[in-house]
């Protein structure tokens, strides 16, 4: 831990001229630097829970800071202010991955119908291959295993598959579900791409994941 004594008796000797932010940038300081905000706090002769507020407080947007350094605005509404940018900045990274998987998975279903071209898969038939690949991954997710396209292992089929129910689709389907399996990770991203491809192919409403 950075020897922090000469930051904290600077803080000790200025606290009562500072305002909150500048407090708050001070305390940033000496808390990267190793110490525990616990053990500030009694160097301090405060509680840690005031010094997490203005560590709050810190985190709000640049405006409300000048604002507060104005005193249009409150400690307390920074804090505010700040919570509740927060929860609007994890909404929008929520939607943003939510945006990205949705256009990988757009890209991946063309790249399910090429497969399914390089394949000689008959048109009429597609719908069906890609509803047992679904089929597959939708029934025995956890059971079956996906080995990488490149090793020779049979999938396990759970016992209430039989070759009949499977149909004669079911070596093209298993050869797509090895085929997503191993360039698809995300399994979101991998149902969303299966249903993609087959909407796009016949608008099928096969079965849904």
């Amino acid at each position: 831990m950075t020897d922090t004594s000469f930051a904290i008796a600077d803080l000790q000797s200025r606290w009562y001229t500072l305002n909150d932010l500048d407090r708050a940038q001070a305390i940033k300081a000496i808390y990267r630097s190793g110490m525990s905000l616990r053990n500030l706090a009694s160097r301090l002769n405060c509680s840690p829970s005031l010094l997490t507020h203005l560590l709050q407080a810190a985190q709000a947007p640049i405006e409300d800071q000048v604002l507060a350094r104005q005193g249009a605005l409150s400690t307390r509404a920074l804090v505010r202010r700040a919570k509740a940018t927060g929860t609007r900045r994890t909404a929008l990274h929520r939607e943003a991955i939510a945006l990205e998987r949705e256009s990988e998975a757009h890209q991946h279903s063309r790249a399910i119908i090429r497969w399914l071209d390089e394949k000689g898969i008959a048109d009429a038939d597609r719908e069906q291959v890609i509803e047992k690949t679904r089929l597959f991954f939708s029934v025995a997710e956890g059971t079956w295993q996906l080995p990488p396209a490149d090793k020779t292992v049979h999938i396990r089929r759970p016992a209430q598959f039989d070759r009949a129910e499977m149909g004669i689709f079911a070596g093209f389907a298993r050869q797509l579900a090895l085929w997503v399996s191993a360039g698809i990770a995300d399994i979101q991203v991998r149902q969303r791409a299966l249903e993609l491809a087959c909407e796009a192919l016949t608008g099928c409403r096969g079965l849904a994941p």
